[in-house]
């Protein structure tokens, strides 16, 4: 299952560079369905799941952002925890929703040097 999922995040990579937003959004959603019904039995096989499924979700918010649709790509982001890259995109959707608290506070949770 893992392989199925890990195949479907490239796929959506693809697509994405393609600029074909759509079915780049069905790949990244099929991995997402395939991680929900992986069962590992070790914790290596969870460790490259819980990776594939963090790149699924920062794929789709990127594709999301892409094509304006930003309240889907904060609940993308919202789903990632303790990653800047995730922080980055949850801010920028909450600027373009006008969220500008929330985007300060997505901001100040990114372990930068200040």
């Amino acid at each position: 299952m893992e392989g199925a999922a890990q195949l479907a995040v490239l796929r959506g990579e693809r697509m994405y560079g393609e600029g074909r937003l759509e079915r780049s959004i069905q790949w990244y959603e099929k991995a997402l369905v395939a991680y929900d019904y992986a069962f590992p039995e070790d914790g290596e096989t969870q460790r490259l799941l819980d990776a594939m499924r963090r790149d699924a979700l920062l794929g789709s918010a990127r594709v999301y952002l892409e094509a304006k649709l930003f309240r889907a790509a904060l609940r993308s982001c919202q789903e990632i925890h303790q990653n800047d890259e995730a922080r980055l995109r949850e801010a920028r959707a909450c600027r373009e929703l006008d969220l500008f608290d929330e985007a300060r506070t997505a901001l100040s949770d990114i372990d930068a040097p200040r």
